[in-house]
C-alpha cells in the first residue's frame, strides 16, 4: 500500500515537472529570471522530490529554488528512475503475494 502511494506521488510529480519543463522549452516561462517554484509545484510534489534524494533532499530543494530550469531535467530523470524501480518492486511483491 505504501508503495502504491509512493508510485502515485512520483507519477503526479513527473507529470507536473514535465509540464513545467515544457513551459520553459516553449519560453512561456523565462529561464533568465528566477521563478518561485511553489507557484508551479504543490507541497506534495516538492515533498516527493525531497524524499527522492534522502539526506540530500534539502540541498536539491535549494538548487531547485535557485535555478529550476537547470535542476528540473535532472530531477525528472531521477523521478523516472525511481518510478521504474518502484514499479518493478510492486510487480515482485504482487507475485509473492499472489502465491
Amino acid at each position: 500500500f505504501e508503495l502504491d502511494i509512493l508510485l502515485e506521488s512520483a507519477n503526479a510529480a513527473i507529470r507536473r515537472v514535465e509540464e513545467l519543463l515544457d513551459k520553459f522549452n516553449r519560453n512561456v516561462i523565462r529561464t533568465d529570471i528566477p521563478i518561485r517554484i511553489e507557484e508551479h509545484l504543490t507541497a506534495l510534489h516538492l515533498r516527493c522530490i525531497e524524499r527522492l534524494y534522502g539526506d540530500h533532499g534539502l540541498d536539491v530543494m535549494e538548487v531547485l529554488r535557485k535555478n529550476a530550469a537547470l535542476a528540473l531535467p535532472v530531477i525528472l530523470t531521477r523521478l523516472k528512475q525511481k518510478q521504474e524501480e518502484w514499479t518493478r518492486c510492486r510487480a515482485d511483491f504482487n507475485k509473492v503475494w499472489g502465491e
